[in-house]
Formats: C-alpha cells, sequence, structure tokens
C-alpha cells in the first residue's frame, strides 16, 4: 500500500474480452483474461483494487488447460457476449499462467472495466502472451 505494508488480495472476477483490451508492442491479442482481485480485507475492489491482465494468442501446439479449467470446453461453442458462469471448482490461478508472469510486467493506473467505472485501480498487464490450443473461439 501507499504506507509500504504488504496487502494480501483475492481473486474477485474474472473478465474475458476477445480481442484484447490492451496491446502488446501495437498488437492486440486474440483474447485477454483480466483477473480482478481486492484487498482481503475489503468487501470490494474499488478501494485498493488490483487487475492483472493475462493476453492469449491462438497456438495450435500449446498446451494450456486454463479455460477447461474456467469451465469453457475446448473445441465448444462460441460463448454469449456479456455471459457469467460460476466455476466449476477451484482453478489455482498461479499454476495455470506460471509461464505467463515470467516475463515482463507493465503497470499503470486506470478504471474498473465495469460500472461504476472508478479511476482508482492498479493494472498489472503481462507483456509476454501465453498460448491457447484447441479450435474453439474465444
Amino acid at each position: 500500500d501507499e504506507t509500504g505494508h504488504d496487502v494480501e488480495y483475492t481473486a474477485h472476477q474474472i473478465h474475458l474480452s476477445s480481442d484484447s483490451w490492451h496491446t502488446l508492442d501495437g498488437h492486440a491479442a486474440d483474447a485477454e483474461l483480466m483477473i480482478l482481485h481486492k484487498p482481503k480485507d475489503q468487501s470490494d475492489m474499488i478501494k485498493g483494487g488490483v487487475i492483472l491482465s493475462v493476453m492469449f494468442e491462438h497456438d495450435d501446439s500449446a498446451d494450456s488447460p486454463l479455460f477447461e479449467h474456467l469451465g469453457m470446453p475446448k473445441d465448444g461453442p462460441e460463448m454469449e457476449a456479456h455471459s457469467s458462469w460460476p466455476l466449476p471448482h477451484y482453478v489455482d490461478l498461479a499454476q495455470e499462467l506460471k509461464a505467463a508472469v515470467s516475463g515482463a510486467t507493465y503497470h499503470y493506473e486506470g478504471s474498473v472495466p465495469v460500472p461504476p467505472c472508478t479511476e482508482n485501480i492498479k493494472y498489472l498487464v503481462l507483456g509476454k502472451a501465453t498460448g491457447r490450443s484447441g479450435s474453439g473461439s474465444f
């Protein structure tokens, strides 16, 4: 935090966008997964929230089961816009995104991507896109 104390965060929501909202080297990725975190001692992420953005590119040689773990079929139908669903089980995001977090990270302060769109969120955008295999769309 701003006083130098450690803050523990919990993942609060996950948003998936196709194409990505952010760009890497001026290029939009096929999809962007935004993991919204709130401080563990807060009821929501409006005060002190952090968003971790992970870019995904379609890659038939990739072995990333993250989307299946999130309840999305590997070769299934496209998801409807603005759809939501509960996770089928616990997902270890640290393990699932281990390769992606090993590279550069960009950060800035911005607004929450959903209402109330307050401008007090810290963004961490991973600078390395990860692959997603399968013929299904993002």
